[in-house]
């Protein structure tokens, strides 16, 4: 029951079939994260950089609670917006719902171990 549910969550988060693409409130393309990101915390988009990295972090925490893990122990809120820096550098045709996902799936596969 517990995998369903999270499928379902990561369903909801982003996931999109080549049909159908799933609406996702809050996210940015990696293209204008890079932007957003390089502005700086004083630059013309700060409110929307801020605003975007607590979307990060409350999506994640969002993650682990549905999930019932906690797969966040130990990470800083820096820690996730440099993974999503890192997926958005490498796929810039995606988004930031994409690039939490990944991260979420990097972390799960660590606590595996």
């Amino acid at each position: 029951m517990k995998y369903l549910q999270l499928l379902l969550l990561l369903a909801f988060i982003g996931i999109s079939s080549q049909a159908n693409a799933i609406a996702v409130w809050g996210n940015m393309s990696c293209s204008h994260w890079k932007e957003v990101r390089q502005g700086g915390s004083n630059g013309p988009y700060a409110d929307e950089k801020l605003s975007q990295e607590h979307w990060i972090v409350g999506l994640l925490s969002g993650m682990a609670v549905w999930s019932n893990t906690d797969f966040l122990n130990g990470v800083q809120p820096d820690t996730m917006f440099s993974e999503v820096d890192y997926f958005c550098s490498k796929n810039p045709s995606s988004d930031t719902a994409q690039a939490a996902l990944k991260f979420y799936e990097s972390l799960q596969a660590k606590s595996r171990k």
